[in-house]
């Protein structure tokens, strides 16, 4: 989340490089947030001014109550005057009307006016609790807009509008040939008997699939392979818990934007994994970190769970958007200084497996226009038949 303070101090700023996102309504929220801070900041001062008035309302009566110097019905002319000031609003009046010095120009007044104005400094403190409770509101709504805004992109990260002008490198690696018109693997895949789509769709409904012999062997034996090699790099294994809280998709990022596209537990207020990252990054929630133990390592095999609500298009028999798949996830923890080196590093360990693998790979630096959130910056590796056949998209 970006910091409040950046936004309040330079509101226009933040606008300038929000609008290289392409993202309109997040523009919009910008001017929302400095609304709604500016209101929550009037609120807080208000509050603390009334409660600090009733502070020395409380103790002025206590000192006028003791005072032996006025009898009753004098103290009843300064209750009086108070009660009136307190009324209009005018709380330095009232502080000054119960001070020991008796004005004859005070008219008279009936008994009981010590009670009325106990009973008028009670008001106050209900003034105070509707102050607190209007910024409890506008919190909720600001809170609401923070989270909705992405992050700044990185000065590194090209500007322009769309996916259209992803910079593409030079692929790496070797493409086989065929002297007949390959595959596609949704196609293949029944064609050996390692992939049964129509069992899969007879147990869950759509976008499910069935993993047979070789193919759930395949699967298995390349998680081994990503986490042994991650392991190999200097990454620490985790197993983490597949439900997860709430406040722990706010911390990863993943909420409000995906919300309905996750799967959740009503009962036991749990959501299933969209992905492990989710779980590590509030591996270390709610601890200091020393600067020294950085950068932390981490890798996590989970299976993943997605709502996939978008049409992953007939020709591919729904097996790009599914409901279930696993997923070897590797995360640094890093002091800010170094965190682009260590992504670049990232990066690179990820390009290894796929040099291992003998699979031609190309890497796609995304420009701020096509940017999700949350990341500032993001680096994505294509390989498989699939991108070639399809023109690398």
């Amino acid at each position: 989340m970006i910091d409040i303070a950046l936004i309040r101090e330079k509101p226009e700023w933040v606008k300038a490089q929000i609008a290289k996102l392409n993202d309109p309504a997040a523009l919009e929220r910008v001017d929302t947030i400095v609304e709604l801070d500016q209101r929550r900041r009037a609120l807080l001062g208000q509050a603390e001014a009334v409660q600090a008035a009733r502070n020395k309302l409380n103790k002025a009566v206590g000192m006028l109550r003791g005072n032996k110097q006025l009898d009753d019905a004098q103290k009843g002319k300064l209750a009086a005057a108070a009660t009136q000031a307190i009324n209009a609003g005018d709380y330095e009046r009232a502080i000054a009307a119960l001070s020991d010095t008796l004005d004859d120009s005070l008219p008279e007044t009936e008994t009981g006016a010590l009670d009325q104005l106990m009973a008028t400094l009670g008001s106050i403190g209900s003034t105070v609790e509707g102050l607190n409770e209007e910024t409890h509101i506008i919190e909720e709504r600001l809170n609401e807009q923070m989270l909705w805004l992405p992050n700044l992109p990185h000065e590194s990260v090209p500007v322009f509008d769309s996916e259209e002008h992803n910079i593409a490198w030079t692929p790496e690696g070797t493409f086989r040939e065929f002297d007949f018109e390959p595959k596609a693997h949704w196609d293949l895949g029944p064609a050996l008997g390692i992939i049964d789509f129509e069992r899969g769709v007879k147990i869950t409904g759509t976008r499910g699939y069935v993993l047979v012999g070789m193919g759930a062997r395949l699967q298995r034996a390349l998680i081994s392979f990503f986490l042994d090699r991650a392991r190999q790099k200097g990454f620490t294994e985790l197993y983490v818990p597949y439900l997860v809280k709430e406040e722990m998709m706010y911390g990863a990022g993943q909420f409000p934007k995906f919300r309905d596209n996750v799967y959740l537990d009503p009962d036991a207020e749990l959501y299933m994994l969209p992905t492990a990252e989710v779980a590590i990054t509030n591996l270390h929630r709610d601890e200091i970190l020393d600067e020294a133990q950085l950068p932390l390592y981490y890798a996590a095999h989970t299976p993943c769970f997605r709502r996939e609500k978008i049409s992953a298009g007939r020709d591919v028999r729904g097996i790009k958007r599914v409901h279930q798949f696993e997923k070897v996830e590797m995360y640094k923890f890093t002091a800010p200084e170094t965190s682009y080196e260590e992504l670049e590093s990232l990066t690179e360990a990820a390009s290894d497996l796929l040099r291992e693998l003998q699979l031609p790979f190309r890497r796609l630096e995304i420009v701020t226009g096509d940017l999700a959130l949350p990341p500032p910056r993001n680096t994505i590796l294509k390989s498989g038949r699939l991108a070639v056949r399809n023109g690398w998209k």
